[in-house]
């Protein structure tokens, strides 16, 4: 048991796993099967059969899944986002979990705390604390400079950031936070403020952030499963991350740089070959393998993809399709 919240003991945070298979990343581009790819690796890595028939490119994906066959006990595939978690609860082989990064991190967070009220006005009452001054005269007065601190403040806590100046700067500038004349004061006050967040037995409540945060923050203990596997790899931010190195014995992470969008939010334009290179570096190793035929585009589409993402390729059954430029007055 961990401080005064969920008792851990029945999965086995101290236990070696017996599986020693490289690390995998999965190139996905748009409409290639990603998701049936990995249910269905996961379908032979528990040894359940598939009538499904693979492409060379998936065969090989399996392959290499599937050589954590009966050496693992618990898997656990995490989502973009609640929705798609829920869906693929239902697709998952018996046996396997489905969540978010955010539900991941929160049962570090209450195994370490005990229940704890996700607030999310937390950050406001933090600063309105820090500064001695009611949060309505805070946004009545200087409701700029608590936007651009709430949003710092957000930024360090996604990119794992350090907290003086020039770092702070360049977090600022790579992100577009105005601060206007406030720097000063918003500098001062968020490695403060990011200390306080920490402090969660004082308040008993976190907020979205601190979900991912904090158990890298504090470097919490956390269920760690002997195969993660990661959606929308492209997307995911430095602590989301480090969240799934501190979570997973074998990492199977799948996405497309191409489609990395999210970026404004503090995700990680790198994120795959970051997650590439960690994985590299361990006793495991990493191989890293394309999924590259999409069903869902025409021929015609895929030929015009193509000049921008030469390694896309249309499957024989797909229509020849048509593109035509429409002139806009």
């Amino acid at each position: 048991k961990t401080g005064t919240g969920t008792n851990l003991s029945n999965i086995k945070l101290g236990r070696k796993p017996k599986d020693t298979s490289p690390h995998l990343i999965i190139e996905a581009l748009a409409g290639t099967g990603k998701t049936t790819t990995l249910i269905e690796g996961l379908k032979r890595i528990k040894g359940i059969p598939s009538a499904f028939t693979p492409s060379p490119q998936q065969a090989e994906i399996w392959l290499q899944m599937e050589s954590s066959k009966g050496k693992v006990e618990t898997i656990c595939f995490v989502a973009f986002n609640k929705g798609i978690a829920t869906e693929l609860q239902q697709r998952v082989p018996a046996g396997c979990e489905a969540m978010t990064m955010h539900s991941m991190g929160l049962k570090a967070v209450t195994a370490a705390f005990g229940r704890v009220k996700v607030d999310s006005y937390r950050l406001s009452n933090i600063i309105s604390e820090i500064m001695e001054v009611d949060i309505r005269e805070i946004r009545a007065k200087k409701f700029e400079m608590l936007k651009a601190l709430e949003k710092l403040v957000g930024l360090c806590k996604m990119n794992l950031a350090n907290t003086d100046e020039s770092s702070l700067d360049a977090l600022c500038a790579h992100y577009d936070v105005e601060y206007g004349a406030s720097k000063s004061e918003i500098f001062s006050l968020t490695p403060r403020i990011l200390e306080r967040c920490k402090d969660v037995g004082r308040d008993s409540s976190i907020d979205f952030d601190d979900m991912v945060w904090l158990p890298i923050a504090l470097d919490l203990k956390c269920i760690k499963y002997d195969v993660l596997l990661c959606d929308e790899l492209q997307d995911f931010n430095r602590c989301q991350q480090q969240l799934a190195l501190k979570a997973g014995h074998r990492i199977i992470g799948c996405g497309d740089k191409n489609q990395a969008i999210y970026g404004f939010t503090g995700a990680d334009s790198e994120s795959m070959d970051r997650m590439t290179h960690e994985l590299s570096t361990t006793n495991r190793g990493c191989v890293r393998l394309p999924l590259t035929v999409t069903r869902r585009c025409s021929q015609a589409v895929v030929q015009e993809a193509r000049k921008i993402v030469p390694s896309f390729e249309a499957h024989e059954s797909n229509c020849e399709g048509l593109i035509r430029q429409a002139a806009y007055k």
